[in-house]
């Protein structure tokens, strides 16, 4: 078996925009550097998505819905089921996302199983050497020097979940981020229709009383109560909110169609495209429709080891 094989590069292009140093060059106080702020980004992310996500769902059901729809009880209990239903749908696909990553880590004696089942070499399958995990990867594994594993089809790093997106978690990180949006969405409308009978309406005249300077000047000469700051700045909490979740579930739809990861999509590698329903199968799995209803629990197709090559695409 020839050893000609090609290096796994671990300066990965991350979706979030930055680009991860190299883990080979860096020593000692280097690499500690920016390890332990990426670390302290990621402690953030996670506890900002469990107080966020708990304060939108205690403000909603408790303060501005009831206050809504007072005199409607059955209006009320309807918006009230659909707040816990969506927060529900985040906790739990935030659990499957951290619970399913263990499986993208790539195992180095299934990998290695399966790459003696055939006499064809591991230069011919395209596998690579990772340095930093000193083991043979499968075509689209790529290194998190966070995680500090190799993840079959990485994609990214994510903050909130604390673990790397990867082949067997992608589907619940797209569900994740669509109820995202609809979540930071939902409490928008039901923070500014409460802001709009206790402080000011936004559509009006008076939309500056919720430009923040304006804000904090009311607040500071005692004009209004830190209650109506709070909700005011929760509103711009939804508004940040609802941006980055939408701007990743369409970037994963993008992807979806193209059948790409992130990395790929950089690099324009093209060599695994295939149709479009077979790229969601092997994303969500059968029933996939299902899955933006309730997190299935049947696997996508495929082992994220071996890859189909379409040899009619060529990397640029």
């Amino acid at each position: 078996m020839k050893n000609n094989y090609e290096s796994v590069r671990v300066m990965d292009m991350d979706t979030s925009g930055g680009l991860y140093p190299s883990c080979q060059g860096l020593h000692g106080s280097k690499r500690s550097s920016w390890k332990w702020k990426l670390q302290l980004i990621n402690l953030c992310g996670i506890i900002y998505f469990f107080f966020y996500s708990t304060t939108a769902l205690v403000v909603g059901i408790t303060v501005a819905l009831p206050e809504l729809y007072k005199d409607k009880p059955d209006v009320l209990f309807y918006r009230v089921l659909a707040g816990w239903y969506i927060f529900a749908m985040l906790v739990v696909n935030h659990i499957c996302i951290i619970r399913s990553y263990k499986r993208s880590v790539v195992n180095s004696s299934t990998c290695t199983a399966l790459l003696n089942q055939t006499e064809t070499s591991a230069e011919e399958k395209r596998w690579k050497q990772c340095f930093t995990c000193n083991q043979l990867v499968p075509p689209r594994a790529k290194h998190c020097p966070l995680c500090d594993r190799c993840v079959l089809k990485r994609d990214h790093h994510c903050f909130f979940a604390g673990c790397c997106i990867g082949f067997h978690n992608q589907r619940y990180f797209i569900v994740f981020c669509l109820y995202g949006t609809l979540g930071a969405l939902y409490s928008l409308c039901i923070a500014i229709g409460y802001l709009e009978v206790h402080y000011a309406k936004l559509s009006s005249q008076e939309f500056y009383n919720y430009l923040l300077p304006w804000l904090l000047w009311r607040w500071f000469i005692s004009d209004i109560t830190i209650a109506t700051v709070s909700m005011v700045v929760y509103s711009y909490c939804c508004v940040a909110t609802m941006a980055a979740c939408a701007h990743y579930f369409l970037w994963q739809c993008m992807l979806l169609y193209t059948g790409q990861s992130s990395y790929e999509y950089v690099k324009g590698i093209k060599l695994y495209k295939r149709p479009l329903f077979e790229n969601i199968s092997s994303v969500f799995g059968p029933m996939w429709l299902l899955n933006f209803i309730f997190p299935m629990p049947f696997r996508n197709s495929g082992n994220g080891i071996e890859w189909y090559v379409n040899l009619d695409m060529k990397e640029r």
